[in-house]
């Protein structure tokens, strides 16, 4: 467990300190994503504090998902404006996130794992990453798609929130049946989560190459 936490801490402090030096080549859009990196690091790095003083960091997941959502979905009502209507966007932010808080005041206790709420923002992410896969064949503005940074960006956000909602839809039926697949199953959400770091820092790199370039 010790060690799955230093990797969390390891990938998320890779893609913040990728984008710290990358910072003044990254757009608007990419911006807001180095404003995810530093949240996820502060956050991976208080988790693990939390989980060393014997502290329960489910009621935290709570509210990391509210941030983590708005973060996404600003990036994304960027970059899919105007192939997706703003307003269209916006109404999802808002009834996404005060889906979240009423759960979050009336639904579930926070001491329960937030597996539904984490699901339905997986599918919502995933929704918002295939559409910008379609903006990007659409437009057709870009031969050498795999030089673009949003696109391995893009990428991440498909990967890790399509693996994440299986994870979380599943997790309590798998913790009710065997302790020993849970222990494999939080091995393989340690991978997922390592890919979609290293593919976001990857994508910073060449934000700053390609603004070198210009």
């Amino acid at each position: 467990m010790h060690f799955q936490l230093f990797i969390n801490i390891s990938v998320a402090g890779i893609a913040f300190l990728t984008g710290l030096y990358c910072f003044r080549s990254l757009t608007k859009s990419l911006k807001i994503i180095f404003i995810f990196t530093a949240f996820a690091f502060l956050t991976e790095i208080s988790v693990s504090i939390a989980i060393a003083a014997g502290f329960q960091t489910t009621p935290a997941l709570h509210f990391y998902i509210i941030i983590e959502f708005l973060l996404w979905a600003l990036f994304y009502s960027i970059l899919l404006h105007p192939f997706i209507h703003k307003k269209i966007l916006t109404a999802i932010i808002i009834l996404f996130e005060a889906y979240v808080i009423i759960n979050l005041l009336f639904i579930q206790n926070l001491s329960t794992m937030p597996n539904f709420v984490r699901s339905m923002e997986g599918l919502l992410l995933v929704l918002f990453s295939i559409l910008l896969f379609s903006k990007f064949m659409v437009e057709n503005k870009h031969r050498e798609i795999q030089k673009e940074p949003i696109i391995w960006i893009n990428t991440a956000v498909l990967i890790y929130f399509s693996g994440n909602f299986f994870f979380n839809i599943l997790f309590n039926l798998i913790l009710e049946n065997s302790r020993e697949f849970s222990r494999i199953t939080s091995y393989y959400f340690s991978g997922l989560n390592g890919l979609f770091y290293l593919l976001i820092a990857f994508g910073f790199l060449l934000q700053r190459k390609k603004a070198k370039n210009r």
